[in-house]
């Protein structure tokens, strides 16, 4: 293996490099009864880097990657940013039309998936701008006619580092978000901010390289994604789960001794609501960390999840895809604080902004705006959207929040029109688009109620055309096939009239009242 030959060392693909050449028989993902060490992983990184490049694609060029939890989707990020080419996560949950808007918007010319994907874009091949069967590198032994086998291509391809020079300023990935007009965004990251994440993350977990990361959230998923680098950066060992299931996560922790996990909230719903004889069974006590975000996690549950791992201390973040984490709340803080998302991250500023511009004060509650050094460069060809979530250098993600007199924030509601829900972030506009098509609806309002599961669901409020009648079943049907299925509203109340302010803009606040009386956290 040839040894490190770049200028530059702050980017994504050093960390598995140096890692392989230091400590190359060392367990750096554990799948099942599959042990890959940190040599394995990096020859075959290596493989598809230059594999890529040998298909023509250059430094800059984008490749898709649909694919479950597998050790080969930490070979595509690896063996890709080794490239300097840009990877585009997908989410396999997505309809065939939200994948095509993503994969043509971010001007993938490769993709990566399996059989079980596949399905979902054979339907959208015929409008794929760049991106046709020929560019289609499958998973598995059995090849489908026309595209190109994963195994196969790597068998024929060098395991020496790629000849190519990634420089911190190169873009690492695009991760897609709802978006708030009906299309997703592409948030873009360069090599320099997620290997700064990675440390930063390292030090504020205090993770070591004996550590094994349980890893059973999707890594199309903004989080487990830079957990899942951070742990490869600090030289300790993944434990990949391709499906989820709370029992069967629980007899991972036992079988594979994980010692930290991101879990988000509905995970732990799900763990605790499991039979007591169930819980017994399995040995949790190797558990050190655990890290929750994305969605509030109940404060109900944090003194039941504290005494279920009884050896772990658990982290709150508060933040977003763009931002990366802004506050975290401690072990220490969760059962005396278990409202607030906690203080300031270190490089971390933040501002309380009240609509007037000022600053608001101590106790009162303003939209909060964060400047550091982990923030997306941009959103990929929307300037528009971009300058719409920064203020002077300051970024926000549509969050409203209070500060008391020791730096701990709280999140009180949310001023943007998003749902979260089971830590996936849904934009209403994309539902109101598809729905405002049915040929039966009038006008459509979208929007999150409590759900003591999901932490939100998604509900519809619909006025009909006069003269037809629909069910609630007849809505969520026409949106399937259209909208991925964590997308189509669990609800659905037909109503004569949808407020809207005199400009025509939908009263949401209005509308979301009646199921949040009561609350003072609306999120």
């Amino acid at each position: 293996m040839a040894a490190i030959s770049r200028e530059s060392s702050m980017n994504i693909g050093e960390g598995l490099t140096l890692n392989a050449i230091n400590h190359p028989n060392k367990a750096a993902l554990v799948y099942g009864k599959r042990i890959i060490t940190y040599g394995q992983l990096n020859l075959r990184a290596n493989r598809l880097a230059n594999a890529v490049a040998a298909m023509g694609l250059d430094k800059g060029d984008k490749v898709a990657v649909l694919l479950y939890n597998c050790p080969e989707y930490l070979e595509a990020i690896f063996g890709l940013a080794k490239a300097g080419i840009v990877v585009v996560p997908l989410n396999y949950r997505l309809a065939p039309p939200e994948l095509e808007f993503i994969i043509n918007n971010s001007e993938t010319r490769l993709l990566i998936t399996e059989p079980e994907c596949l399905g979902q874009v054979l339907p959208v091949f015929p409008n794929l701008e760049r991106v046709g069967p020929e560019h289609c590198i499958i998973l598995g032994p059995n090849t489908p006619a026309g595209m190109l086998g994963y195994e196969a291509l790597l068998s024929r391809s060098s395991d020496e580092e790629p000849p190519v020079e990634v420089e911190e300023r190169d873009i690492f990935y695009i991760g897609y978000t709802s978006g708030t007009t009906g299309f997703p965004k592409g948030a873009v990251f360069s090599h320099k901010t997620r290997v700064l994440r990675s440390l930063l993350y390292t030090i504020i977990y205090g993770v070591r390289p004996k550590d094994v990361q349980l890893v059973v959230a999707p890594l199309y998923h903004a989080a487990p994604f830079g957990f899942a680098i951070m742990e490869v950066f600090a030289g300790g060992t993944l434990a990949l789960m391709r499906d989820y299931d709370p029992a069967q996560v629980l007899a991972y922790v036992q079988e594979t001794r994980a010692s930290s996990a991101f879990f988000v909230p509905t995970m732990y719903h799900d763990f605790l609501n499991l039979p007591p004889a169930e819980r017994k069974r399995h040995d949790v006590s190797s558990m050190g960390i655990l890290v929750t975000g994305g969605a509030p996690l109940a404060p109900q549950l944090k003194g039941e999840i504290v005494s279920f791992f009884h050896n772990a201390g658990l982290f709150e973040f508060y933040g977003g895809t763009e931002t990366g984490m802004v506050t975290i709340l401690r072990p220490e803080d969760q059962l005396t604080r278990p409202e607030s998302v906690g203080q300031a991250i270190l490089g971390t500023r933040i501002r309380l902004v009240d609509d007037h511009g000022r600053e608001a004060p101590v106790g009162q509650v303003g939209e909060l705006y964060m400047k550091g050094s982990i923030t997306f460069e941009c959103y990929h060809k929307d300037p528009v959207a971009t300058q719409e979530v920064r203020r002077e250098g300051w970024l926000t993600i549509g969050d409203l929040a209070r500060r008391d007199d020791e730096g701990y924030y709280y999140i009180v509601d949310r001023k943007r029109d998003m749902v979260i829900s089971g830590g996936a972030n849904i934009y209403p506009a994309e539902i109101e688009k598809v729905l405002s098509t049915y040929p039966k609806i009038q006008d459509v309002a979208v929007f999150g109620v409590p759900d003591p599961r999901w932490g939100e669901a998604v509900k519809a409020v619909v006025v009909l055309k006069e003269g037809q009648a629909a069910t609630p079943e007849d809505v969520k049907e026409y949106c399937r096939g259209q909208l991925a299925g964590y997308k189509i509203p669990s609800s659905v109340d037909f109503v004569k009239e949808v407020p809207r302010t005199p400009s025509g803009k939908i009263m949401k606040q209005e509308l979301r009242a009646a199921y949040w009386a009561g609350r003072e956290r609306k999120v």
